[in-house]
């Protein structure tokens, strides 16, 4: 005879992987349902992964941006994060990520910021981002392009398309070492 006649192995198999699944949909829901209940790190993905879905929009060229008009805080115990995108020149959709401080529509910014995470900031207040502190260290407006996953080539394309709009006196890109140099 072929197979198993009861389908004792089916049912064996299915249990077993009814046994890995269930703990881990019971996981994923309470992360969902309770963030703040679970240690940072965990939390911070869950997080990150709803500010990923919600901040960026797709773009035909650069494949996503922020999206423009996006703004949300996060707090979770003595950690704070306030996200602002303002739109870019000429742009409904896209956007950057805003300064905390506003800013005379006049005064025409001294820098442009380009790069990943790291100048984005994506995991501290505006205030903190080194484009932030470069601002206040230069006495010049500054504008951070930064974008979470961006390579050089996206980088020099965002500049192209927007960057070059606000007509600075300074354009900075961030290299970052872990990232791919095209």
């Amino acid at each position: 005879k072929l197979g198993d006649p009861g389908g004792r192995g089916l049912k064996k198999a299915l249990g077993v992987l009814l046994g890995l699944i269930a703990p881990l949909l019971l996981f994923e829901l309470l992360i969902r349902l309770a963030p703040g209940a679970f240690p940072r790190g965990l939390s911070y993905v869950w997080v990150k992964r709803t500010l990923r879905m919600e901040m960026f929009v797709t773009d035909p060229e650069l494949g996503y941006a922020p999206a423009a008009g996006y703004e949300r805080g996060f707090h979770w115990g003595k950690y704070r994060l306030d996200i602002r995108h303002t739109p870019l020149p000429g742009q409904s959709r896209l956007g950057y990520r805003a300064a905390s401080r506003d800013f005379d529509g006049a005064a025409a910014p001294g820098i442009v910021a380009l790069g990943d995470s790291f100048t984005y900031g994506m995991e501290v207040d505006q205030d903190d981002t080194w484009v932030s502190r470069l601002e206040g260290l230069s006495g010049l407006r500054a504008v951070n392009l930064g974008v979470g996953g961006y390579g050089t080539t996206q980088e020099v394309l965002l500049y192209r398309r927007y960057g070059r709009l606000f007509h600075p006196k300074l354009v900075v890109l961030l290299l970052v070492p872990n990232e791919e140099v095209v």
